[in-house]
């Protein structure tokens, strides 16, 4: 008998446990970043899963079947927006065929930052440009706590029961958070001013923030890779200019970066832009510690 209530205790504790984890939100996010705030706000309330890899160019995401598996079980997909995923996301929603993900199901951050970079006209001669202006606003550490905000609002009406956990999670990743930013700002005063090249205009919220001058890309056009004339033409910029570093993102190759910097002796720096694009950068704040640091060399 003793051992018949061991047993029912076990299985009704089983039975609870399971019952639990059943209730828990079910949240995909587009990109790691997303899933990393996400995760600092939910605290393990929630079952948060990402898509992307972040080493991966974020534009363009090959579908896997997984994904559809994802978004059909998700409560809420959460998304950069301002077009980033158009090309790769749209498909993958229709066949996952889940009703939650319209209306307050899908989340999309980039109505909750300032998009800058917005043209005013639209044609394929400019290359491979976003309608609603630069999608990379997550570069700019100043945009990290309205989006985080925004994804605190939405856990907490989807999971009412678990709001003041949320909110208790916000205001705590809010307040870390900014003593950080007071860092960076500090570690990234030296580089106010200085002239920079990318390859993409991946960087630019961040160096706007930080008051540092693009004076070119190694894309002749987005999504234009550089010919060996425009290559030339950045030499001549790099002089006169008295650019000081070459920024080179993880998905494009290095070559063309490493040569020019061999050519003009100047440093080529690889910058993450998500979370998992480089070893160190595990999470969100250690994604901008590492961006940091490389760019400052310390």
């Amino acid at each position: 008998m003793k051992r018949f209530f061991v047993f029912m205790f076990i299985v009704k504790s089983l039975v609870w446990a399971s019952s639990i984890y059943a209730e828990k939100l079910k949240v995909v996010a587009a990109y790691p970043y997303i899933a990393s705030v996400t995760e600092q706000i939910t605290g393990g309330t929630a079952d948060v899963q990402f898509l992307a890899n972040g080493k991966w160019d974020p534009h363009f995401v090959v579908p896997k079947p997984s994904y559809i598996s994802q978004l059909r079980d998700a409560d809420l997909l959460i998304i950069n927006g301002a077009e980033l995923e158009v090309g790769w996301m749209p498909p993958l929603v229709s066949q996952a065929n889940n009703s939650k993900l319209s209306g307050n199901g899908t989340l999309d951050l980039s109505r909750f930052v300032k998009l800058q970079e917005i043209p005013q006209t639209l044609s394929r001669a400019s290359g491979d440009v976003h309608p609603d202006g630069n999608p990379h606003y997550i570069l700019n550490p100043e945009n990290i706590i309205p989006i985080a905000h925004a994804i605190f609002t939405r856990l907490s009406e989807l999971d009412p029961d678990h709001a003041m956990t949320y909110k208790g999670n916000f205001e705590i990743f809010q307040k870390k958070w900014r003593e950080k930013l007071k860092i960076w700002n500090d570690q990234m005063k030296k580089l106010k001013d200085i002239s920079v090249i990318e390859y993409h205009g991946l960087y630019h919220y961040f160096l706007g923030k930080y008051g540092i001058k693009v004076e070119g890309t190694l894309e002749r056009l987005p999504g234009i890779p550089p010919t060996p004339k425009h290559l030339v033409s950045l030499e001549k910029i790099i002089a006169d200019k008295n650019v000081k570093l070459i920024l080179q993102d993880v998905y494009h190759s290095p070559d063309s970066a490493q040569m020019l910097a061999k050519k003009t002796n100047i440093r080529m720096v690889l910058v993450p832009h998500d979370v998992g694009a480089v070893n160190e950068a595990k999470d969100i704040f250690l994604l901008y510690d590492e961006i940091v640091r490389r760019m400052t060399n310390d």
